[in-house]
């Protein structure tokens, strides 16, 4: 079908539509009027003739293609249109208009006056029967189901338009441009037709708020369940390059920053030590192979799982890295694809890890599914037809909902459904025992996948009875009954490294050889061991120990690792402890706050860092310093329990981590005793406060790129946290944050293009609502309007449900909405007149008392408000206090806490405003005396007693809510 056919017809089913809602929209006035009667009647004999006008218009438009006639079967079959409609989408619609159409008209025959005389017309008059037909639900019915044709011909004709202008090599922008303007020049195309047109190019290029809501409409039902993909499939096609930004959109939405963190970190140091894994198994001595032969596997037909078993620290996770970049595992797979396509895709499980998608299925979903993508981006139209066909049609230009886990869920079966004959699917999953989540329903996950055809699954865990259960009858290995050779090589080549060591060869090669056999030995196939202690020998060698010494020093060590880590703490130099247990600290703060400890972080935390250094200093030299100073620390003051690992970028890029899993579970195991060794006074909250934002001011670039905002809001969180006891610590704070907040201000005056560019906020149409004058934490988040990677909206307070308190307009604002006790409690303290009045034009109080839920540290607010009443000696914020106690009081959120803390704020205010008193039916319900507000009893009273009770309390909060603040409600 030609675009100017496809227009025509989708102008008449519009119309028909638009016709049908009027007509609805008008019974329903009619129907719930008080008198059931309307200024004008409805004739109905003309609106049966014009609906059958407008469907009959849509028919002539398809070229009469749309008859039904009936098969054998009594089915409805469209005769001819396979040939000539290739988008049956156009025919099954007009066949729905006319349905829908004779539904229509059975109504209006239900609506025709009956009777012979006066009396009987009255009884049987339409209006008895419409309140029939309305209460049938025929009215609610048909409505939705016009809306419903028209939201279909809408995207069935962007479909349409989309494959024509990927033909002609345009984007759909263009090419309805092109369309509109040979359009408005044609005499014999009707009116309807030429403002579809025109209307089609304010809709992708969202030119108004009319169509801004048009197109959330039509995002809504594309990305619900009554959108049929296969409809749309022929323009869903994905170009890598000229669909770059389009690309980028998703890999954003797909992608979380600590993504590559765990499979970076993993040392290559004896990787090489692995590579009997692709040789054929060595057998045992009674013949029997000692592990199931993973290129024999690779290369097979075999159902199951290959799971690979073994001891914490025996190198799992070494192995699958190896195994993962292997050329040889592609060229293995080949066998097995019989010249299909194969895609490999890999995940590494880290439960240390800070973000909890390192751990969770979700997070094992993104990192497929992007990998995936990044390989063969064609996937993605099959993964995510919805998306991609709303992207393509608005050239990225459109808001779309947060990939949550159903979301991504499905996308991973469409993936395992396209496997087949064509292309083969490879997962490779790390520490299956590292999922923080039920192991069960991992299991159940990958079994799904496993057994669709063309997929094959290698996954490694420790051996756990959940485990054990589902995979020891499956192809395996038990990795350290393996290991004895590769350590024993690792050994030997980590040892002739020491000059020490190979001084002791020449002088005494029998002891040095029992020395390497002892360390083979105890270290019982746990490659973590040996590793550690091949760390703490070359010390040794270095001094030129004796024999005597160093066999006692391998003898005395303990074979098991959690006791091995006490051994390294209790070697550490005791003058190191504090400053080891600081660094543990911050670590346990990032754990709390869900984000990454940089390397940098780590560093510009250090009291010894100044809150003003200037990014002049911070040059590459700097940067190179850094990272060599803070490997050393790590190992003198934690012996190497923390390493700075990842970063091919630098020490921009690298990161603060445990050496392994299980130096984590030892330090949580013995954390009492770890940080009784810090120092009195000291805040791991402003360490991270710090660190975090003189990294991100100094080497972030602007714009912020995707989990900036994340960022910024754990620092924020971080210093809310800091306590206000230690006065030269708060003014390190209120120096931070000052900074960090003119460092913000200009980076939220930035708004990204989809095609990846950036302009100033304000500048061109359509960008922002905001100004640039606007304080940058109002629009945290907000960065991109199209981004729909990173879901940090700013949400103010919330006192009822839908009302939103207002926003702040400074960092004093944004403070006290979070409750950074010391900076508020700083600023008012060094000038109270001049606070008295910044709070009188600013909305301060309004931020600390009503701030949004999860930040409620509901004991800080308390004790600031306390402290900041006491400013207010003159009575100057009498009547604004008043009416944020009326407010609290009478719109309490009905979380127990939160009605303690309001019934506190409450009296509060009473004490410091004496004579006050709230009116009984205001009060507050506490928990001595439990019940709710009469607006949260939906549906409780009646609607009268509701507006009684409205009239007693004053005006509606909303209208409270423009007096108190000054301007409109949300």
């Amino acid at each position: 079908m030609d675009p100017l056919t496809s227009l025509s017809v989708a102008a008449a089913v519009v119309q028909f539509a638009d016709f049908g809602c009027r007509l609805l929209r008008r019974a329903y006035e009619i129907y719930e009027s008080p008198k059931n009667q309307s200024a004008q009647n409805i004739e109905l004999s003309t609106v049966s003739r014009d609906l059958a006008h407008l469907v009959k218009d849509v028919e002539l438009k398809l070229g009469g293609n749309g008859n039904e006639t009936e098969n054998g079967n009594g089915q409805g079959k469209t005769q001819g249109h396979q040939e000539q409609h290739p988008n049956e989408a156009f025919v099954r619609l007009c066949r729905e208009c006319r349905e829908t159409n004779d539904q229509l008209q059975a109504i209006i025959g239900k609506l025709q006056a009956r009777g012979s005389n006066r009396l009987s017309l009255a009884a049987s008059s339409w209006m008895v029967a419409l309140r029939q037909v309305a209460a049938a639900g025929d009215l609610d019915r048909l409505t939705e189901r016009l809306n419903q044709i028209r939201q279909q011909i809408m995207v069935a004709l962007l479909s349409q338009l989309l494959g024509e202008a990927r033909k002609s090599g345009l984007d759909l922008r263009q090419f309805a441009r092109q369309q509109a303007s040979m359009i408005a020049t044609l005499d014999r195309i009707d009116q309807n037709t030429k403002q579809l047109s025109t209307d089609v190019v304010g809709l992708v290029d969202m030119s108004s708020s009319r169509h801004r809501t048009e197109a959330n409409d039509m995002v809504n039902y594309v990305m619900s369940d009554s959108w049929d993909a296969d409809e749309y499939s022929a323009p869903a096609r994905v170009d890598k390059y000229r669909d770059r930004a389009l690309l980028d959109r998703v890999f954003q939405a797909l992608f979380f920053t600590t993504m590559g963190h765990r499979e970076a970190s993993i040392p290559k140091k004896y990787a090489e030590t692995f590579e009997w894994i692709f040789a054929e198994p060595r057998k045992s001595k009674d013949g029997q192979p000692l592990w199931f032969s993973f290129p024999k596997w690779l290369q097979g037909d075999s159902k199951d799982i290959y799971w690979m078993s073994g001891k914490p620290g025996s190198g799992k996770s070494t192995l699958v890295k190896f195994i993962s970049r292997d050329p040889r595992l592609g060229e293995n797979l080949k066998v097995w694809a019989k010249g299909s396509e194969v895609l490999v895709a890999s995940f590494f499980s880290w439960t240390a890890g800070m973000d909890r998608l390192q751990k969770t299925h979700e997070g094992l979903l993104r990192t497929l599914l992007l990998d995936l993508f990044r390989k063969k981006p064609q996937l993605l139209a099959i993964a995510f037809p919805a998306r991609w066909f709303l992207l393509q049609s608005f050239n990225g230009n459109v808001k779309l909902p947060p990939l949550d886990f159903d979301a991504l869920m499905a996308a991973f079966r469409k993936l395992l459904s396209a496997a087949g004959d064509g292309m083969k699917l490879a997962f490779i999953i790390d520490g299956l025992d590292e999922f923080d989540e039920d192991h069960r329903e991992l299991i159940q996950l990958l079994r799904e996948a496993n057994t669709r055809s063309g997929i094959k699954v290698c996954a490694s865990s420790r051996p756990w009875n959940v485990f054990k259960d589902e995979y020891s009858n499956n192809p395996m290995l038990q990795l350290e009954s393996l290991t004895r050779q590769d350590i024993k090589l690792f050994v030997k080549k980590k040892l002739e490294l020491s000059p020490g060591y190979q001084d002791l060869v020449s002088t005494s090669p029998q002891a040095a050889r029992k020395i390497l056999s002892d360390i083979v030995n105890k270290a019982e196939g746990v490659f973590l061991w040996v590793s550690v202690v091949s760390g703490l020998l070359e010390g040794s060698f270095q001094e030129g120990a004796r024999i005597t010494d160093l066999q006692a020093i391998v003898n005395g060590l303990p074979s098991e690792v959690s006791e091995l880590f006490r051994y390294i703490w209790d070697r550490t130099s005791k003058r190191f402890r504090a400053e080891a247990s600081q660094y543990f600290q911050v670590m346990r703060a990032c754990e709390k706050l869900g984000t990454t400890l940089f390397g940098l972080t780590l560093w510009l935390g250090d009291s010894d860092t100044p809150v003003d250094l200037a990014a002049a200093e911070v040059t590459n030299e700097y940067l190179m310093g850094v990272a060599k100073s803070l490997e050393r620390r790590l190992m003198s003051r934690t012996g190497g329990l923390l390493e700075l690992t990842g970063g091919s970028g630098g020490i921009a890029t690298m990161h603060v981590d445990f050496m392994h899993r299980t130096a984590n579970d030892w330090v949580r195991d013995n954390w009492e005793s770890i940080s009784a060794a810090t120092e009195a006074g000291f805040d791991e909250w402003l360490w991270l406060l710090k660190g975090e934002a003189l990294m991100m001011l100094l080497l972030s670039a602007r714009p912020p790129q995707a989990g900036f905002w994340a960022r910024v809001r754990a620092t924020l969180d971080a210093a809310s946290r800091v306590s206000d006891a230690d006065p030269a610590k708060t003014a390190i704070l209120v120096k931070t944050v000052d900074r960090f907040d003119r460092y913000l201000m200009t980076v939220a005056r930035y708004s990204q293009n989809p095609d990846g560019s950036y302009v100033f906020a304000g500048e061109g149409e359509g960008k922002h609502e905001w100004v640039t004058t606007m304080h940058w934490g109002n629009v945290m988040g907000k960065t991109s309007q199209t981004d729909d990677s990173e879901m940090m909206p700013d949400k103010s307070a919330r006192l009822h449900e839908s009302i939103r308190v207002l926003d702040c307009v400074d960092m004093l604002g944004l403070a006290a909405r979070l409750a950074i006790v010391p900076y508020v409690r700083c600023k008012a303290e060094e000038s109270p007149t001049r606070f008295r009045q910044v709070a009188l034009s600013s909305n301060i109080l309004e931020c600390l008392v009503f701030s949004e839920h999860e930040h409620l540290r509901h004991t800080a607010r308390l004790h600031l408000l306390e402290s900041l009443l006491r400013i207010d000696d003159d009575g100057s914020w009498a009547e604004r206090l008043r009416k944020i106690k009326n407010i609290a009081a009478a719109h309490p959120p009905l979380e127990r806490g939160s009605r303690e803390y309001f019934s506190q704020v409450v009296t509060m205010i009473n004490a410091h405003l004496p004579g006050d008193s709230i009116p009984k039916q205001q009060q507050l319900d506490t928990p001595d005396k439990p019940g709710r507000h009469p607006e949260s009893e939906s549906g409780a009273a009646p609607k009268t007693q509701k507006m009684a009770e409205q009239r007693k309390s004053g005006p509606k909060f909303g209208i409270r809510l423009k007096r108190l603040f000054g301007r409109k409600p949300r």
